[in-house]
């Protein structure tokens, strides 16, 4: 039955009301299409958020920003993306058989990538390093894992992610706080950028409420692909994660409300690896699991800007020791594109005290006097050019040993120049002018004698 029109609109059909039909079926042609490009503008839009990427991954991204990370093939993912204005990163995540009432163990090994070197103080808006990633255990699937924009920065890219809040999160933290985050107070990394954390967090809550243990970590952030193997042992309760064969993080969940049975029950579980900072540019880099070097997939290309960094001692490190013990310099260095490095150089007061050629860098320094001194590194490229390294202060106290025992015969020899002089705290009995008398001390050692010098001024 042909719908009648008004008189007015009548008039333009009288001739053949074959055209009103033929227009109102194209016009249902014209809404059907649209709403199917909505649709799918729907879904294109939603799915940007989960998607498969290289090593069996389904990655997430943050809301509004669908460039927040960089697929380098075989399970290589950097969650961080390269040029970041404002919420940027991602996460990965995998199924698993693994089920935490079966009885049997999880272990599973990762290479892992933290960080490149440098100010580690996020809180001072000096780093664009970042705030660290994260591990977890949940049962929930997309589109109830998701990553809200919420999640950016102190969320890791966890936060909020599962819409049941059922998640057991293991942070590796280097949001370098010390207790200063009104976020995360309890322990938030050191301020040198060599304390950073392993923190046990419940419920999906990457704050202080989420918050089970935490463990020292020292310097995630090294510029060094890692290798991170995390396990649960059914049999002990205890959840566990080495570093490079170094166990850093052991906690015993038994009779725990968290424990992996009690908390997630039978049925498999998911893992998934995050990563999130407003504004950082931090080459956060995770593999599958599989055994795929990161190094590998870069194609020559360095994640980290070239150049060549003192790793510890941090700055401002003081030693104390008697005798004064040997203090370690380590470095890293990240050679030009299409360069190596052949060596680094290692100075004390930018005098070159020695040099390695082979990574991991490094030099034991025997200090030869007391006092303040700055250390410095010199990496030579392939191509020729070198790089220096910003320098590391610090102070040495202590007593030296000498070869060359001083002579006791009332004089000051030149030798005892070689050790810092301590200023003496005079007394006051029978002191009549408050420039009388002032003194400092030097002592040395060798095999057979402790040697005291007291210098006095009257």
């Amino acid at each position: 039955m042909k719908t009648p029109l008004p008189n007015s609109y009548h008039l333009h059909y009288d001739d053949s009301e074959k055209n009103y039909d033929r227009n109102r079926k194209n016009n249902l042609t014209w809404l059907l299409k649209v709403a199917i490009m909505a649709f799918m503008l729907f879904l294109s839009v939603t799915y940007l958020r989960a998607q498969a990427v290289s090593g069996g991954w389904t990655l997430y991204q943050y809301t509004g920003n669908p460039t927040g990370y960089q697929d380098y093939g075989n399970g290589v993912v950097r969650l961080i993306s390269k040029v970041n204005t404002g919420c940027a990163g991602a996460a990965v995540s995998k199924s698993t058989a693994y089920s935490p009432t079966s009885g049997s163990d999880f272990s599973q090994c990762y290479q892992a990538f933290f960080g490149c070197p440098g100010n580690d103080n996020i809180g001072n808006g000096t780093d664009q390093n970042g705030d660290g990633m994260a591990f977890s255990f949940f049962k929930c699937t997309y589109p109830s894992y998701t990553l809200p924009t919420n999640s950016c920065g102190g969320g890791l890219g966890y936060m909020n992610a599962c819409s049941d809040n059922k998640m057991i999160t293991i942070e590796f933290d280097t949001y370098s706080s010390m207790g200063a985050s009104n976020f995360d107070a309890h322990y938030g990394g050191g301020t040198s950028g060599n304390h950073d954390e392993i923190a046990l967090q419940r419920d999906g809550d990457a704050s202080d409420n989420g918050w089970i243990t935490a463990v020292d970590a020292g310097n995630l952030e090294d510029g060094l692909e890692h290798t991170v193997c995390i396990t649960y042992t059914a049999s002990t309760h205890h959840l566990s994660v080495k570093i490079d064969g170094n166990l850093l993080f052991d906690y015993n969940m038994t009779g725990s409300p968290y424990d992996l049975p009690t908390y997630f029950g039978a049925g498999a579980l998911n893992i998934a690896w995050s990563s999130g900072k407003a504004g950082a540019t931090n080459p956060a880099t995770i593999n599958a699991g599989d055994g795929t070097t990161i190094t590998s997939q870069l194609g020559g290309v360095p994640l980290c800007p070239a150049g060549v960094q003192i790793t510890s001692p941090s700055d401002g490190a003081s030693f104390t020791g008697c005798p004064i013990p040997p203090i370690t310099i380590n470095a890293t260095a990240t050679p030009p594109a299409g360069n190596t490095t052949t060596s680094v150089d290692f100075l004390v007061d930018g005098v070159v005290v020695g040099t390695d050629n082979t990574a991991n860098y490094s030099y034991t320094w025997t200090p030869s006097s007391t006092g303040s001194h700055v250390l410095t590194t010199v990496a030579h490229w392939s191509g020729g050019s070198t790089s220096t390294s910003l320098p590391v202060n610090v102070t040495v106290n202590g007593v030296q040993k000498t070869s060359t025992p001083p002579t006791i015969d009332g004089t000051k020899e030149a030798l005892w120049n070689s050790y810092g002089a301590t200023t003496l705290t005079k007394g006051t009995a029978g002191i009549t002018s408050s420039t009388d008398l002032s003194a400092t001390y030097r002592m040395t050692y060798d095999a057979n004698f402790l040697y005291l010098l007291i210098d006095v001024t009257d």
